[in-house]
């Protein structure tokens, strides 16, 4: 299986990679616009990992746009972010979310946010 990696930091980027290689074919991206690109690829990554801020696009708006397109809905989406304030939520994806503390944040404060749509 496919995965895609849109963060802007060379270091979190890298450790995401590692985590992943073992039991995914991983993908990775420093900028939002790249990540979206590659989301419309006619054999793109059925699961992102998005950073909430990074140059481009930001994680919630490539959340929008992966929801809106007929062609990339099916998408598993989990957005980190150093974010740690529930009224920043709701631009994730408002419905069907699952929140949680995530240990892969930069101060182990944030939180991560996973949804996919129903099929």
């Amino acid at each position: 299986m496919k995965a895609l990696i849109a963060e802007d930091d060379a270091f979190f980027r890298k450790m995401l990679q590692q985590l992943l290689a073992p039991n995914y074919q991983v993908e990775s991206v420093a900028d939002g616009i790249r990540a979206w690109d590659a989301l419309q690829q006619k054999d793109a990554a059925k699961l992102a990992i998005l950073d909430w801020v990074m140059p481009g696009l930001s994680g919630p708006q490539i959340c929008r746009n992966v929801r809106a397109n007929p062609n990339t809905a099916d998408c598993y989406l989990i957005l980190l972010t150093a974010k740690n304030s529930v009224p920043d939520l709701p631009a994730c994806v408002p419905e069907r979310t699952t929140i949680s503390p995530s240990p892969l944040t930069r101060r182990n404060s944030g939180l991560a946010c996973v949804s996919r749509r129903e099929l």
